[in-house]
């Protein structure tokens, strides 16, 4: 695609949001496998053995910053800061992109010559990868995209970009931000219908529902719920984008319906990571 088609933009903008591309990819990675196919899958940021995928000729990493070597919007881990230092070292040349604007974070690693790539695309649009490889003026097999979850990041296979998936880092208790204390409130209310539903059925659901006050977030996971135990009802309090990002959701909300102990714990954690965006 030519330069000037996609638009590119140095300006930053908050990439965060729900959009159609994250609602239509959500749906895309559970019919296709190819959208679930990595390079490497590792633990952690310094599990991954780069050193193997520079004999496969990559030169160059795309690393995201949340969940892969930081918590979410919180600061890089040091060990994580020593490792990107390592590979530098090594001659890999590593470039940040991450749906979050741009902050005094990121000042550390532009100190040793890192650039940070901003974008009027987000993660999964397709747009940003090419947009991403015109800025490196790379080829797509000269590159690695290192993050940590497929519906935003795992796109790049599509753009012809391998991708080392690792696991999310745990949101650390003892570390407060905005995004723990939302991702906690929406557990909290992803558990409250569904011990709802347990105890009283679908029409205890639609009750609770029909009484609450909710965001948008909040609407679509109450949306996937009555789409997940088939009672669908007042669709009009619902945008068309709510109730699509509750459908894609709906396979969440079956999984936290049928789940006990641990099993239960983990989906209502997924569960409300994905709504989250």
């Amino acid at each position: 695609m030519a330069v000037d088609e996609l638009k590119i933009d140095e300006a930053d903008y908050n990439r965060e949001w729900v959009t159609w591309a994250k609602l239509t990819h959500v749906l895309n990675v559970f019919i296709n496998k190819k959208a679930t196919e990595v390079l490497e899958s590792a633990n952690k940021f310094g599990h991954i053995d780069f050193e193997k995928h520079m004999e496969e000729w990559k030169k160059w990493i795309i690393l995201d910053i949340d969940d892969c070597v930081a918590p979410h919007h919180g600061k890089i881990y040091p060990t994580n800061i020593k490792r990107i230092k390592d590979l530098l070292d090594k001659w890999w040349d590593i470039v940040i992109f991450s749906n979050m604007k741009k902050s005094d974070r990121y000042t550390q690693l532009e100190n040793m010559w890192i650039k940070v790539i901003t974008s009027k695309y987000a993660k999964p649009n397709s747009k940003w990868f090419e947009e991403c490889l015109v800025k490196m003026n790379l080829e797509a097999g000269e590159v690695i995209m290192v993050w940590d979850n497929f519906l935003t990041d795992g796109w790049s296979i599509w753009a012809g970009i391998d991708f080392i998936k690792i696991k999310p880092i745990e949101i650390e208790e003892e570390s407060p931000s905005v995004w723990r204390v939302v991702q906690k409130v929406m557990r909290g209310f992803i558990d409250e219908i569904a011990r709802i539903y347990k105890a009283e059925g679908r029409e205890g659901v639609i009750k609770l529902i029909k009484d609450r006050k909710m965001d948008v977030k909040e609407k679509a996971i109450s949306y996937a719920f009555l789409v997940a135990i088939n009672a669908r009802i007042e669709e009009w309090r619902y945008s068309k984008m709510e109730k699509e990002f509750g459908e894609q959701l709906s396979v969440y909300a079956g999984k936290v319906i049928k789940s006990e102990g641990e099993l239960y714990k983990k989906s209502v954690k997924e569960f409300a990571r994905l709504a989250g965006g």
